[in-house]
């Protein structure tokens, strides 16, 4: 039963008739929205980007569609797409060219967000829309809509694309369109199961005309299946890491009990765990029983690969010298067996520049990570022919210092002529 605060069918129907135009206000609105939106996933500021959400005019369109299906009004379903063709268009566009030429470049937490959707987005798009259309009926001031506009996140994701094409980032352009579109056809379909439940008696039947045909309704479940399917799959996947990171978490906490955890990473695709502790504490005998008790945390058939660093500042002379004999004679291994990582391509990129500073000097460089009052550093070993001034060695570490400033150490030998 209509009760005096919502509107009738004809009301309704002129209503979402009426906002699913586009005027130049709403053009002036959206552009603002996109460019506060971009702002906000450029600057990872989660409250600009809910700022964003609250005055864009995205869901205006969405609901007309759903409400032109519904009644099965063809006129306002190409109204409301126009409507929409042109708003998105437009904030790919604009998005695009902010992200081009932000001097921000690098992707935060709130862009990569956007660029994995899961089934969880489309639940959350599926309830938004059925409460966005329950407030759009109503004729008071209500906070249903921008609730429904924060939790679906139409703006965000459309920015994301934005950045996507910026960047030439191709997976994060479509997956960010993949959740824009998770977003749209679930409050588009929800607003049409809306309007089917919500219609008042047959008299008071909002007569639109001309009529869509019956027979589409099949097609409209098969885009239904086939726009969810993907989604299903990134929801299994990410259930999958959840349980993955968790048995790791476990087995790091009882096992790895006494090590100071610098880093660790799950390579699933290789299936290894890879660990960087400080110290020096665990022996060859340790850690292949710690491989070995991987299967009780569910990870059987995972690689254990521990990487000790040593505390730099609680080396003795010799034990020193051992040390950046075993960086020299890793890095001559590494290059024997041609290992491909992209860790090691790195340093191998680092190791040649350096070399080529003053190859009539230098024979060998390798980098590596140390441990120093308890801060993780990147160190280099430089392998020469002959001893070096002291005066020489502080210009070429300033050099080299200068190209890469995350490097905090470079440690000079002379290469032993046997």
């Amino acid at each position: 039963m209509r009760t005096p605060d919502t509107y009738t069918n004809q009301e309704f129907y002129h209503k979402m008739y009426e906002d699913s135009d586009i005027s130049k206000e709403d053009l002036v609105i959206l552009t603002c929205a996109i460019f506060i939106a971009s702002i906000g996933l450029n600057m990872n500021s989660q409250a600009t980007i809910i700022g964003a959400m609250l005055i864009s005019p995205l869901m205006s369109p969405i609901l007309a569609i759903g409400t032109a299906l519904a009644i099965y009004d063809q006129e306002l379903l190409k109204r409301a797409v126009k409507t929409l063709g042109i708003e998105v268009l437009l904030s790919v566009l604009v998005a695009s060219i902010y992200f081009y030429f932000s001097p921000i470049s690098y992707a935060s937490q709130e862009i990569i967000n956007r660029t994995a959707p899961t089934l969880w987005d489309a639940l959350i798009a599926l309830f938004g829309g059925t409460a966005g259309i329950i407030g759009a009926r109503k004729k008071t001031i209500n906070n249903i809509v921008p609730g429904v506009a924060i939790a679906t996140a139409l703006m965000p994701p459309i920015c994301t694309v934005g950045y996507g094409i910026a960047s030439k980032n191709l997976s994060y352009a479509t997956g960010a369109g993949y959740l824009f579109i998770i977003n749209a056809f679930f409050i588009i379909l929800t607003t049409y199961a809306g309007v089917k439940a919500l219609r008042m008696p047959s008299r008071q039947k909002v007569e639109a005309e001309p009529r869509l045909t019956k027979h589409k309704r099949i097609f409209y479940i098969g885009l239904t299946a086939l726009i969810l399917l993907p989604s299903v799959i990134s929801a299994k996947s990410l259930v999958q890491k959840s349980i993955l990171d968790a048995s790791v978490k476990n087995f790091a906490t009882e096992e790895l009990t006494h090590a100071t955890i610098i880093k660790q990473s799950i390579d699933e695709k290789d299936k290894i765990l890879r660990f960087t502790i400080a110290g020096n504490d665990y022996t060859d005998a340790h850690i292949d029983q710690l491989q070995n008790d991987l299967k009780h945390y569910g990870l059987s058939g995972y690689e254990l690969k521990i990487t000790q660093i040593a505390e730099l500042s609680q080396l003795s002379g010799k034990q020193f010298e051992d040390y950046i004999s075993s960086i020299i004679e890793s890095h001559q291994n590494a290059n024997t067996q041609a290992e491909n990582s992209e860790e090691t391509s790195d340093y191998a990129k680092i190791n040649a520049t350096i070399q080529k500073m003053d190859e009539t000097v230098i024979t060998d460089v390798a980098s590596a990570t140390g441990y120093l009052n308890d801060e993780e550093i990147e160190l280099v070993v430089i392998q020469t022919k002959n001893d070096l001034t002291k005066d020489y060695q502080e210009k070429l570490t300033k050099q080299i210092q200068k190209k890469y400033p995350q490097i905090a150490k470079v440690y000079y030998v002379t290469e032993k002529n046997e």
